[in-house]
């Protein structure tokens, strides 16, 4: 379990954007070189905690954390988009440190950080892109993007063009059935700013734009997902071949998982367990909805406590598998779980709107999900 939990630290840190020498970060561009330099800083902290010096990797964070609090505190909106990756990800490094009994000092939300979302739609977008280009490099060095745009969605990819525009108008078609889904307006966008499709060519393209990206490899099972930041909103997959899936219901899954995670501050479990509800809301004879479908009871099994999956108990597919089993339960009272997203809409928060809406708390809950999904086992 403590290997686990190195491997995941040190993961999420070496892709943190931080920075060092913030004293003096007066102008624009000071601003984006201290945020470069942080990333040098956590970085650091990662090695430290991979070689097992959990003590010295808690002291560059601390350090880290007071510099990132002091740029913090005097960014614009186009720095706040950048350093928002940066709170989620040392939120969590906050939280796999102090299984390690490690105190460190709360990590407060920044006044700037809270401009993030209300900053333009086009600043989003600006930086959406930026993130888009770095991340295509990044993940597919020395291949020439095609690229398409719609009005919601750019689109990258090593198929062709007119693929790629097949894919973003697709994509828009679906944005009714997830504005209907939430009970959102119609005109809605998943996500404020442009989102980005990247779609590729083979699953080998998609393992390695993981691998490179976001320096994991996605599990076998998927055959897409999305990620989420204000800084950076993207679905990547790769095209089906014949029957292998429906893009219909991994577009879905995508959609309304950024939807979600846009809202409020709403785990990330959370949300991916309604994004494959979603998915198969729209298409339920879908290939990847029944084997989802057909793995619940045996996920449910495995489980050492009902609410493993929202504690990061689980191994990564079976506590997506599980969300989306919990989901799943929610979503059989329409009227209980349109208060859910409403008040996730209105800024509450989760825990506190879980149990306002369904009487019991996301752990409760779970204790309800998992004694109907496990008894076919017992």
């Amino acid at each position: 379990m403590k290997c686990i939990r190195t491997t995941a630290l040190a993961a999420l840190m070496i892709i943190v954007w931080t920075t060092a020498h913030v004293a003096g970060a007066d102008s624009a561009a000071d601003q984006q070189q201290a945020v470069a330099d942080l990333n040098e800083s956590v970085t650091e902290a990662a090695r430290l905690f991979k070689q097992g010096k959990v003590k010295e990797c808690a002291d560059v964070v601390r350090r880290a954390q007071q510099e990132y609090e002091a740029l913090a505190n005097k960014a614009g909106p186009a720095v706040a988009v950048a350093l928002q990756p940066v709170y989620d990800r040392l939120s969590k490094a906050h939280s796999l440190l102090e299984l390690e009994g490690v105190v460190l000092p709360p990590l407060k939300k920044i006044d700037a950080l809270a401009q993030a979302p209300q900053a333009k739609p086009d600043e989003l977008t600006a930086a959406r892109q930026e993130a888009a280009l770095k991340n295509w490099a990044v993940g597919m060095p020395g291949v020439e993007a095609a690229r398409a745009e719609t009005s919601h969605f750019l689109l990258l990819g090593n198929v062709s063009e007119q693929t790629l525009q097949a894919h973003g108008e697709l994509a828009e078609s679906l944005l009714p059935k997830v504005a209907e889904l939430f009970a959102a307006p119609a005109e809605m966008a998943p996500a404020k700013g442009r989102i980005t499709l990247f779609l590729l060519d083979k699953r080998q393209d998609y393992a390695e734009f993981g691998r490179l990206v976001e320096k994991r490899a996605p599990p076998a099972e998927w055959a897409g997902h999305w990620t989420y930041s204000a800084a950076d909103a993207y679905g990547v997959s790769f095209v089906p071949r014949e029957d292998e899936y429906s893009m219909d219901a991994l577009l879905m899954q995508q959609l309304a998982g950024l939807y979600i995670a846009e809202l409020s501050s709403v785990p990330r479990w959370f949300a991916e367990g309604t994004a494959r509800a979603a998915a198969a809301k729209c298409k339920p004879d879908d290939a990847r909805v029944k084997a989802w479908d057909a793995l619940l009871p045996a996920v449910a099994a495995s489980f050492q406590r009902p609410d493993d999956f929202q504690t990061g108990h689980a191994p990564p597919e079976f506590g997506d598998l599980a969300s989306y089993g919990f989901v799943k339960l929610l979503m059989t009272d329409a009227r209980r779980f349109r208060t859910l997203i409403q008040g996730l809409r209105d800024g509450q928060d989760f825990a506190a709107t879980c149990t306002e809406a369904y009487g019991g708390s996301p752990a409760q809950v779970a204790e309800i999900w998992y004694k109907r999904t496990a008894a076919g086992r017992r």
